[in-house]
C-alpha cells in the first residue's frame, strides 16, 4: 500500500475557532489568523496571557470583544527535519534571509523553488474560509485576514491573484516578503481571469519590525514599492498603509498587538458599542447641564 501524500488537502485539520466574548447580531466580525512557516495553529491559542495567544490579545480591547477569531491549520512540511506545518513548501528546510545590498534587484516577487501548486491549494482554502464565514452571516467586508511571516507572504499573493480577496475588509501583513516570482503573479492573474482594475475596498496593512534581520528594511521597502504599483493599477488593493514597529525583529511579540488592535477597531468597529458610548456621553452631558442649570437657579 502506497504512502499518503502529507500535502493532501483532505488531511488538513479543521481550524481553531474562538467565539467572540460578546456576540454582535448586527455587526459580526471575524479575524482569520494565518501562522508562519513551521508552526501549528494550536501555538497561537495557548494559555493567556502571552504574546502568541491571538484571541486573548484581540479581546483585550473592550472595542473588539465582538470579533470571532479563526486560526486555520497549514499542511505538513515535506522536509522531515521540519516537524510542523507550512502554507507552501520551499526548496530548503530553512529559508534564506534577505540581503540588504541591492534589495530592489532581489525583489522579483520571490525566488526559485517555491511551490505554486501548494500556493494555489492554500489560496483555494482561504476562499473556502471566507465563504464559510459569509454563509454564517458575516459580510466579507467584516472579515480581516492577518498573516505572520510566510502567512503574510501567501496572503499578499492571495490579494493579488484572487478576486474574492478584494471583497475583504482588510489584510494585515506582519514580517511579510514576496512569495513567488513576479511573472508567476501575472500568470496566476491571467489563469483566474483577472484583467484591468478589480480593486474594491480592501485595505492592505504592512507592519514590519524595525530590527528584522530576516527580512531587512531595505527588502521590505522594495517590496512595498512593488505592492504600491499593483495598488496604483487597481489590482486587488484599494488602500495600502504601512508601519515600522520599533523594537521588533521577525518574530511575533507583544509590541505588535496595539497597532493590530487599532487597525481592527477602524476596519471592523462594534457599531453597537459605539452607539451605546455616544448615548452614554450624551446622557452625561444632559445630566451635567441640568445640574449646572439647577445650581444657577438656586444661587439666584
Amino acid at each position: 500500500m502506497g504512502s499518503v501524500n502529507p500535502r493532501t488537502p483532505g488531511l488538513r485539520k479543521p481550524p481553531i475557532v474562538i467565539e467572540p466574548l460578546k456576540v454582535s447580531v448586527d455587526t459580526p466580525a471575524t479575524l482569520i489568523f494565518i501562522h508562519g512557516y513551521n508552526f501549528v495553529a494550536s501555538q497561537f491559542n495557548c494559555n493567556p496571557p502571552n504574546h502568541l495567544s491571538v484571541a486573548h490579545n484581540i479581546h483585550q480591547s473592550p472595542l473588539l470583544q465582538h470579533v470571532k477569531v479563526v486560526i486555520p491549520e497549514a499542511l505538513p512540511n515535506v522536509h522531515k527535519s521540519m516537524d510542523k506545518n507550512t502554507w507552501y513548501n520551499i526548496a530548503t528546510p530553512i529559508p534564506a534571509p534577505g540581503e540588504r545590498q541591492d534589495a530592489d534587484k532581489q525583489i522579483e516577487f520571490g525566488r526559485s523553488g517555491r511551490n505554486e501548486e501548494d500556493m494555489n491549494v492554500t489560496m483555494d482554502y482561504f476562499e473556502e474560509l471566507i465563504e464559510s464565514e459569509m454563509a454564517s452571516g458575516t459580510p466579507a467586508r467584516r472579515i480581516v485576514f492577518m498573516g505572520d511571516s510566510q502567512g503574510a507572504s501567501i496572503l499578499t499573493l492571495f490579494v493579488l491573484t484572487r478576486a474574492l480577496a478584494s471583497e475583504l475588509g482588510a489584510v494585515i501583513s506582519y514580517a511579510g516578503f514576496p512569495a513567488t516570482p513576479l511573472q508567476s503573479v501575472f500568470r496566476m492573474q491571467r489563469e483566474n481571469g483577472l484583467e484591468g482594475r478589480w480593486a474594491k475596498e480592501l485595505r492592505l496593512f504592512l507592519l514590519h519590525g524595525k530590527d528584522d534581520v530576516f527580512v531587512p528594511l531595505e527588502v521590505f521597502r522594495a517590496w512595498r514599492t512593488l505592492l504600491e504599483s499593483f495598488k496604483d493599477r487597481g489590482q486587488g488593493i484599494a488602500y495600502l498603509e504601512w508601519q515600522i514597529v520599533d523594537g521588533m525583529k521577525h518574530s511575533l511579540v507583544a509590541a505588535l498587538w496595539p497597532p493590530v488592535q487599532n487597525i481592527l477597531q477602524d476596519v471592523v468597529p462594534n457599531i453597537e458599542s459605539e452607539e451605546r458610548e455616544k448615548l452614554r456621553l450624551y446622557d452625561i452631558g444632559v445630566c451635567y447641564n441640568l445640574r449646572r442649570k439647577f445650581q444657577i437657579s438656586v444661587s439666584r
